[in-house]
């Protein structure tokens, strides 16, 4: 990325800073200043003595167990202070993981795999363009062809993460899966913690002491004289000390109530200026700026998502002028423009629309050319945000899904206070693209600072990237780890002609369940999701009955005698298993037994089975399942069979050869003690996962409520 972008500095000045102690006095030094009231320089004196050695406050500095090796092949075990071993990492400017795992800087030794691992991204990269190219032409084929060697490059990067950590393959390095993996997280911390206090003003404020240090630190940090003239410049109000606590008290109160804290946080805030006031709060948080300064923001923000429809003379000038995060931003704005194609494709086809875009990306750029001040006063600064290390604990309000190396999250908010309402238009999606944008490109900053403590070298320091990758225009959350559903608008600066419909999650992609009622699902997300971006309400009533009608055609289906809901299993030979009668091969056994003498045999292992829940699952159940049947020899030969087998106390499910079903039906016999209930919950478990999305919970261990008894 160019180091002329207003949000990042050039390569070359993102440092390291591992000096811990200093970096405690400082803050403590201006702690006390702003508590006590006594000069910095008196008190950063005291600081110094009291925590020196001999000193009231001494500090330990604590010996490490370090594994060194000088060269290939040599280990020897070292035990260095604390401090001692980070002035040696930057005294050699070695690399540094997030596990503290150090490695060779790559001016001294550069790792063979690095260099594999980069030659693959850039041929997946060129790969991954070619399949977007023949998805907006719409050749299916070669977008096949394309993705398939795509997978490929990146299967063959990730496969090495899994050789490191394998005593069993030539590449076995024991701190090289551990460093990979810290590293991917801590991105993913920083872009989540970023993304919570950029867009909705949350911090992870999960004790008092935290929140004191981060008030300090920010402050000690903030660049005054740039402060000072951006606010006046754009005529930036600061926060009073009332609106300051506020705002900490909407991050704190998700985690702990103390009113004797709460005191003491309001105390060092009443001790700040109002320009330090305004450092704290604006620093990497656009929600709380636009709190307090509605008008300057909603300038902005307008001013951003606005498309200029008056064609320039040079066009290639900006379109050579924009990265991948603006081809996406320019992608949202511009998509009339593009209709379905490329920026590429728009200049041979429709030159006036080529302009246009052209156009556009010019006034973005002049936009934020004028902003620059405010970026780099509160956007571009020192300060990361708090307790990144242990973000997985936090109470998250605009991230909606995470995982390793990912974050989604939602601008939903931005775009109705700028309509008023939940709106789909082009202009509330220019609104979205323009937070997206700007939450990217802090977070571009924040993992450069990143790079930099690691010791990354400046040619590679922007190579740890999050890349802004899809635009969901909405999205259906579930309570269930990585179960959702999305239409995919724009994948990579890509914004499709039409919406591409995701579903993430192995239960909502049952292949347990018929094929026919996963699409029944599909089609009610889909039906939903259309009714949210056309605007109209969901009646969730008829929602349940639709979700009821499908439970009685179950029921119905089942009473008949029918196979249509259940699902299969494979029965092998006896000596498949090493616990024949403890495997599927007993109901083979059983059916020969049971019901074989009336219904004719089973075919000879190996064949298809159907399987039947049945309500036989204790002694009452079986008792009952045994008086209800009308054939008494059957009954008879069912009470010794379970007798033989020890399964008079319960029989949970019954296996019936699919050869024989397709012929006559599910028997009577079989139909008396069907769990009609379990089998209806276990077919449409997807769908009561995704009516919980609409806070309705039906679901319980016993199934005593299901949606087709009331609806």
């Amino acid at each position: 990325m160019s180091h002329t972008s207003p949000f990042v500095k050039s390569a070359e000045e993102y440092g390291r800073d591992l000096n811990v102690i200093s970096n405690y006095r400082k803050d403590a030094a201006l702690y006390l200043h702003k508590r006590t009231g006594k000069d910095l320089d008196v008190c950063m004196e005291y600081v110094s003595t009291v925590t020196s050695p001999g000193g009231k406050f001494e500090g330990e500095d604590p010996t490490v167990l370090c594994l060194s090796k000088e060269k290939p092949g040599t280990r020897s075990i070292v035990y260095p202070t604390f401090t001692e071993y980070l002035q040696d990492v930057v005294g050699r400017k070695a690399l540094m993981s997030p596990t503290m795992a150090v490695y060779l800087h790559p001016d001294e030794h550069q790792s063979l795999l690095s260099t594999y691992i980069a030659n693959n991204i850039a041929k997946r990269s060129a790969v991954k363009k070619q399949k977007f190219a023949c998805t907006m032409a719409g050749d299916k084929q070669g977008a096949a062809d394309a993705q398939i060697l795509q997978s490929t490059y990146k299967v063959k990067n990730n496969s090495l993460s899994g050789a490191h950590a394998s005593p069993y393959t030539p590449l076995y390095n024991k701190s090289a899966h551990s460093t990979l993996t810290s590293t991917c997280r801590m991105s993913t911390g920083y872009a989540n913690a970023n993304n919570e206090r950029f867009i909705a003003g949350n911090r992870h404020y999960y004790n008092p002491t935290l929140v004191l240090n981060n008030i300090v630190s920010v402050v000690r940090l903030a660049d005054y004289p740039l402060i000072e003239s951006t606010m006046e410049l754009y005529g930036i109000v600061a926060p009073t000390v009332d609106q300051t606590a506020a705002a900490i008290k909407s991050s704190t109160d998700l985690y702990w109530n103390s009113p004797a804290d709460d005191k003491v946080i309001r105390d060092l805030l009443a001790s700040l200026t109002p320009i330090e006031l305004a450092a704290y709060l604006y620093t990497g948080d656009m929600y709380h700026l636009r709190a307090y300064n509605n008008d300057m923001v909603y300038t902005l923000v307008d001013t951003l998502s606005t498309k200029v429809t008056t064609p320039v003379s040079n066009p290639d000038q900006y379109i050579e002028a924009m990265d991948e995060d603006l081809v996406a931003f320019i992608g949202i704005i511009c998509a009339k423009e593009l209709d379905g194609g490329t920026i590429r494709d728009t200049k041979k086809k429709n030159p006036l629309a080529y302009s246009v875009i052209a156009a556009t990306t010019k006034h973005i750029l002049d936009t934020l050319q004028h902003y620059s001040k405010l970026v780099e006063a509160f956007w571009r600064t020192e300060s990361a945000p708090a307790s990144v290390a242990g973000f997985t604990s936090s109470i998250r309000k605009t991230v909606l899904v995470s995982d390793t190396d990912s974050t989604i999250f939602t601008v939903q908010d931005w775009t109705m206070w700028f309509d008023g309402k939940i709106s789909f238009s082009d202009k509330s999606n220019a609104v979205a693209a323009v937070m997206v944008y700007l939450t990217s490109q802090v977070l571009r900053h924040l993992l450069a600072q990143m790079a930099g403590n690691m010791g990354v070298p400046a040619r590679n320091l922007f190579v740890l990237a999050m890349k802004n990758e899809f635009m969901y225009p909405t999205m259906m959350l579930t309570g269930r780890a990585k179960h959702y559903a999305s239409y995919i608008q724009v994948q990579e600066g890509n914004v499709f002609a039409e919406p591409e419909f995701e579903v993430k999650g192995v239960a909502l992609k049952s292949s347990k369940v018929p094929p026919h009622v996963m699409r029944k699902l599909d089609e009610l997300i889909k039906s939903i999701m259309d009714t949210v971006i056309s605007g109209n309400k969901i009646v969730l009533k008829e929602v349940l009955t639709e979700v009821g009608d499908l439970e009685r055609d179950i029921r119905k289906s089942l009473e008949l005698g029918k196979i249509d809901y259940l699902t299969t299993q494979r029965i092998n030979s006896k000596t498949a298993y090493k616990k024949p009668y403890s495997s599927s091969y007993l109901y083979y056994e059983m059916w020969e037994d049971v019901f074989g003498p009336k219904y004719g045999p089973a075919p000879e292992p190996t064949y298809i089975g159907v399987k039947v829940s049945l309500t036989s699952h204790n002694s009452t159940g079986v008792v009952e399942w045994i008086e209800s049947i009308e054939d008494h020899a059957l009954a008879e030969r069912l009470r010794n069979w379970l007798l033989k087998h020890s399964r008079q106390g319960g029989l949970q499910q019954i296996i019936i050869p699919l050869e024989i079903v397709n012929s006559i039906g599910i028997p009577i016999e079989i139909r008396n003690a069907i769990d009609i209930r379990k089998i209806i919950y276990g077919t449409m478990q997807a769908f009561y996962l995704t009516l919980e999305s609409y806070n309705i919970f039906m679901n319980d261990k016993h199934l005593t409520k299901l949606i087709s008894d009331t609806y």
